[in-house]
């Protein structure tokens, strides 16, 4: 049975898109989010060709096994709409929901009125804005918090001239502050690439090239490293969050074609090292 086609029958034993809250993929298994346990025919899922094993327990748990399971969540993610890895639900599907156990009719009304305003914003320009506030909205809780933090410990430092800096309280307190800025690339690159139905951990990894932090040993001054090309000096951190996003992006896409042609027996350590490495260069 072809990914796309087990995915297919996973869905329809599971009660369909509309059933499905979550998909998470795991080293062997498809974590499933289900609205209603009703609808779910465990028994016909343990029948499928492929699927090794379902386990009932908070999320619905099929197992298919390493480098399988990668190459049918990918599918199964698209036809359900929910993205890989989200466990989040869609605000105008729960408000939705509710008001549907108040009145058929508002149900049916507000369906309308979302899928209407679905495909008046459904174009190729808007579609890409929304990917970038998928990317960065979920990044602004930490952004405002350690901004904030910043703002008003460097007020401190003015004001006492640097009075507390001994004191691990407050050099707690700071570190969180310079920790989210310093590290920020690594959050975007998992955003994008989660986004982009990609790992998020390997787009982290692809952040890391963003970052402005020199890692041990890198050679500085005489034996500073060239670039190619230019011949000038390699220096850490170029381009910030907007290559942090592209990377995450990039790694993402790469990711998936290469799983396309990877055999699943290699699947799980290949592709992610092919991942890493390729996109790298």
């Amino acid at each position: 049975m072809k990914n796309e086609e087990m995915a297919k029958a996973i869905l329809d034993h599971v009660g369909g898109k509309e059933n499905i809250e979550s998909n998470v993929s795991c080293m062997t298994r498809l974590r499933l989010g289900v609205k209603d346990k009703s609808k779910v025919d465990t028994d016909a899922l343990k029948t499928l060709d492929g699927v090794l094993a379902v386990v009932d327990a908070d999320t619905l748990q099929v197992v298919l096994g390493p480098g399988k399971v990668n190459k049918v969540a990918e599918p199964f993610a698209e036809m359900t709409g929910v993205p890989l890895g989200s466990g989040e639900e869609d605000p105008a599907d729960v408000a939705a929901d509710t008001t549907a156990s108040q009145s058929t009719d508002v149900k049916s009304i507000a369906k309308e009125n979302k899928t209407a305003n679905k495909a008046k914003h459904d174009k190729p320009l808007q579609r890409g804005l929304q990917h970038i506030a998928n990317v960065f909205i979920p990044l602004l809780p930490g952004i405002i918090a350690a901004g904030l933090i910043n703002g008003l410990t460097n007020v401190i430092d003015y004001q006492t001239g640097q009075a507390f800096v001994t004191d691990w309280w407050y050099m707690t307190i700071k570190t969180i502050g310079w920790g989210l800025f310093t590290f920020l690339p690594i959050f975007v690159g998992m955003n994008a690439s989660r986004e982009f139905k990609g790992s998020a951990i390997l787009g982290g990894i692809g952040g890391t090239l963003c970052l402005g932090v020199i890692v041990p040993g890198f050679p500085l001054g005489s034996q500073a490293i060239a670039m190619p090309f230019t011949n000038t000096n390699y220096v850490v951190g170029v381009g910030g969050l907007i290559t942090a996003l592209f990377m995450g992006i990039f790694f993402a896409w790469l990711e998936r074609n290469i799983r396309r042609f990877m055999p699943s027996v290699l699947d799980t350590f290949f592709t992610p090292l092919l991942t890493v490495i390729i996109g790298s260069c």
